[in-house]
């Protein structure tokens, strides 16, 4: 497959597998499905603080497959809107990250947020 990354919306080098994502401003998406989906050479995703999460309703497979992705800082949603989210199979094949899918989507669920690696 191929990656699914939203150019534009966060830079990244020209390369059809980034190995590297920067969100440069503040962003506040309704939907973060798929984002980063299948970017298997992704290694690392800077600025994620700056992605407003308040209104999102779709965090689903944001980094599903994301096989070498070992640096990340994500910020924990709202725990009072948390079960309104859906985010299933966020970090699904995420493998790098050292830890399980479903422990890395309850500190993001909880409001915790997951930082990993140096960034």
């Amino acid at each position: 497959m191929t990656c699914s990354f939203r150019r534009g919306t966060v830079r990244v080098p020209a390369d059809e597998e980034p190995s590297w994502a920067d969100v440069a401003s503040p962003i506040v998406p309704q939907t973060l499905v798929n984002w980063f989906a299948e970017c298997s050479r992704l290694r690392e995703v800077r600025g994620l603080e700056l992605l407003d999460t308040s209104h999102a309703e779709h965090l689903s497979g944001l980094f599903r497959n994301c096989s070498s992705l070992a640096a990340l800082r994500m910020p924990g949603v709202n725990p009072e809107r948390a079960g309104k989210i859906r985010m299933g199979a966020m970090f699904e094949g995420a493998d790098s990250l050292g830890d399980t899918p479903q422990h890395l989507v309850e500190l993001v669920r909880s409001g915790t947020g997951v930082s990993i690696g140096n960034l």
